[in-house]
């Protein structure tokens, strides 16, 4: 619905006709301005036709119907999901667990997992200023992620920090899920990020800066903690918060968190409700 990006930020391009593209050179979009044609391109052969559009969030579903590509679409939501079984929180106070994983029985554990530290739209940015602001020593900080050495090189040398790489391994990743007690997210764009799903199902406190589909996510203050804006302030503010709760009430808002996708953020949930639109759809059109 847009000439390439999913994440529009400040630009209402994609409402009239892309072009120009403030994105270029970024992940989604690529290093050549092709925006407008494939805008043109995507109004000449998609627009008109009555197509049913699934967005995993109110926030995309709502640039889908802000687009002049969309208005003939119908649009559905249907959350993405994920396997709580496969995740867990059972070990989350357990010290022999944490010490197999060779990270510190007696600190917050806060994780940062994130598909490149490189990629500025993915944090690590506010997250370097956060982490720099001021002393933690409660805290030990988990990388997860590729160019992790490189974002720890950036950190404070006095600050705890384990540099876990990229794990490939579902059980492994699981692993440090399960052992972490805060979950940390500074994304500047996201729709429904599975990670911040797997993050609560292993019951972990999630503390994140206000972006996109996350807000439907987490209930701030209930499932996990929001910073009023997405300065390293706020965020910091929001941190330094959630290290001062006591133990039991910030392993209530993982346990809050991991509810939270039992009941409505499962993937035996979201397969459903696909299945239900799939067999609507069909109906539709038989009886046309």
């Amino acid at each position: 619905m847009t000439g390439g990006c999913d994440h529009p930020f400040d630009c209402n391009r994609y409402q009239t006709g892309c072009g120009k593209c403030p994105q270029i050179g970024r992940f989604a979009v690529g290093p050549v301005d092709h925006t407008a044609t494939e805008w043109r391109e995507k109004q000449t052969h998609l627009s008109s036709l009555p197509l049913n559009i699934i967005a995993p969030s109110q926030h995309l579903a709502t640039r889908v119907r802000e687009s002049a590509l969309g208005q003939n679409w119908k649009v559905h939501v249907i959350p993405n999901g994920v396997d709580p079984v496969g995740f867990s929180g059972k070990r989350k106070l357990d010290q022999n667990f944490r010490r197999t994983l060779k990270l510190s029985p007696d600190r917050i554990i806060a994780l940062f997992i994130c598909r490149d530290f490189k990629e500025t739209t993915k944090g690590f940015p506010l997250l370097q200023k956060v982490l720099s602001s001021q002393a933690w020593p409660d805290l030990q900080v988990v990388l997860i992620g590729g160019n992790s050495t490189w974002a720890r090189s950036r950190l404070p040398s006095t600050l705890k920090v384990v540099d876990q790489g990229y794990v490939r391994d579902r059980t492994q990743l699981a692993a440090f899920c399960e052992a972490s007690d805060l979950f940390l997210y500074a994304s500047a764009g996201e729709n429904f990020p599975c990670v911040i799903l797997e993050a609560m199902a292993s019951e972990c406190c999630v503390v994140t800066s206000p972006v996109d589909g996350v807000l439907e996510q987490i209930e701030d203050g209930i499932s996990g903690l929001i910073a009023k804006d997405h300065s390293p302030e706020a965020l910091a503010a929001t941190l330094t918060h959630a290290c001062s709760l006591p133990l039991k009430d910030r392993h209530n808002l993982g346990i809050n968190a991991r509810k939270r996708v039992e009941n409505e953020f499962s993937e035996a949930t979201m397969i459903k409700t696909h299945l239900e639109l799939y067999a609507e759809i069909v109906q539709e059109n038989d009886s046309a």
